[in-house]
C-alpha cells in the first residue's frame, strides 16, 4: 500500500555534512520553544507553544550525513476537537542523499495522513518549516572549518636538483586539469576538476633544490561553496647521500569532518602521483 504521510523535499548545493549538522539544530530552524537535546542517539527535545502545540521526540535513528529518524514519544495538539494526541507514534524521518552536486533532504512525517483532523494544518505547517525555515538556515550555513597542518615524506632515489626540477612539472603529475606557469617565483597556475572545484596557487618562495612554497590565492568548491584560500602547500627537499627526503606540508583551513580525506589525498599526490612519475620520467 502507498504512503499516504505528509512528504516534502528540498535540493540545496550544500554538503550532506552541512545538512546533517543543521538537523541537530532544532531550534534555530523549527521553534526556539524547545527543550532537551536533538544530536544523539536517544536524544530527546520538547516542542512546546502553550495552548497550541506539545510535542516531545526521541531520536530513534542518527546515520551520519544520512539519516536521521524522530519518534514523538507524546503530544497534545490543543485545537484538535476529536483525539489531541494523533502526532503519538508518528515518525519525522529525514534522508539525505547527494545527486552530481547538489544534495537532496527528503523529509516524512510518517503517519501524518489525510485521514487524520490534524492533515491540512499540519501539512501548511511543515511546508513553511521544511520549505522555508530549514531550506533557508541550511542556505546560510557553512561547513565548520578548523586551520589544520598535515605533513607526509617519501624518499626519492635521486638528488635534490632532479627532485626540484621535477616538482616544478606540475602539469605532468598533479591529478587534475592545469594550466599556467609553475617554474619560478611568483608563477600562477590552476588546479581545476571539472565544474567541481577550481583553485589558483601562486609561487611565494622559490629555493633552487632546497624549497618550493604555493599559496592558495583563489578557491572555490561548488557543491557547498567551500573555499581554501590562503593554504600553503610546502615541498622542502633535505639530501641523503644520494637520495633526497622530500618534506610536503599543507597548512590551511579543513572542514572538520574531512580529515581523513585530507590524508588521503595529500597521500595520494606525493606517495603515488609524484613518485611514479619521478621515478618513470628517469628510469
Amino acid at each position: 500500500m502507498k504512503n499516504t504521510s505528509y512528504t516534502a523535499t528540498i535540493e540545496v548545493e550544500k554538503s550532506p555534512q552541512v545538512i546533517f549538522n543543521c538537523l541537530k539544530e532544532v531550534p534555530k530552524w523549527w521553534s526556539k520553544d524547545f527543550e532537551g537535546k536533538s544530536s544523539e542517539l536517544n536524544d530527546e527535545f520538547i516542542i512546546h507553544h502553550p495552548n497550541a502545540h506539545f510535542s516531545k521526540q526521541k531520536l530513534i535513528e542518527v546515520v551520519p550525513d544520512k539519516k536521521m529518524v524522530w519518534l514523538v514519544i507524546e503530544s497534545t495538539l490543543y485545537w484538535l476537537e476529536k483525539n489531541k494526541h494523533e502526532w503519538t507514534n508518528t515518525k519525522m524521518i529525514f534522508d539525505i542523499n547527494t545527486a552530481g552536486d547538489k544534495t537532496t533532504l527528503r523529509f516524512i512525517h510518517d503517519g501524518l495522513v489525510p485521514e487524520k483532523e490534524s492533515y491540512e494544518r499540519c501539512s501548511k505547517g511543515w511546508n513553511m518549516v521544511i520549505k522555508d525555515w530549514l531550506l533557508n538556515y541550511i542556505n546560510k550555513s557553512k561547513e565548520k572549518i578548523r586551520d589544520c597542518e598535515y605533513s607526509t615524506s617519501i624518499e626519492v632515489p635521486f638528488p635534490p636538483g632532479v627532485v626540484f626540477e621535477h616538482i616544478n612539472e606540475v602539469s605532468d603529475w598533479w591529478p587534475e586539469e592545469v594550466e599556467g606557469q609553475s617554474a619560478k617565483l611568483d608563477d600562477e597556475f590552476t588546479f581545476r576538476s571539472g565544474s567541481m572545484h577550481y583553485s589558483k596557487q601562486k609561487i611565494v618562495e622559490f629555493l633552487p633544490n632546497e624549497r618550493v612554497v604555493w599559496l592558495v590565492i583563489e578557491s572555490i568548491r561548488k557543491p557547498d561553496n567551500y573555499e581554501w584560500t590562503g593554504t600553503k602547500m610546502t615541498f622542502e627537499l633535505i639530501p641523503s647521500g644520494d637520495k633526497t627526503l622530500l618534506n610536503f606540508t599543507y597548512n590551511g583551513p579543513v572542514p572538520e569532518n574531512e580529515n581523513d580525506r585530507l590524508v588521503q589525498v595529500c597521500d595520494m599526490v606525493i606517495k603515488e602521483k609524484f613518485y611514479d612519475y619521478i621515478t618513470k620520467v628517469k628510469k
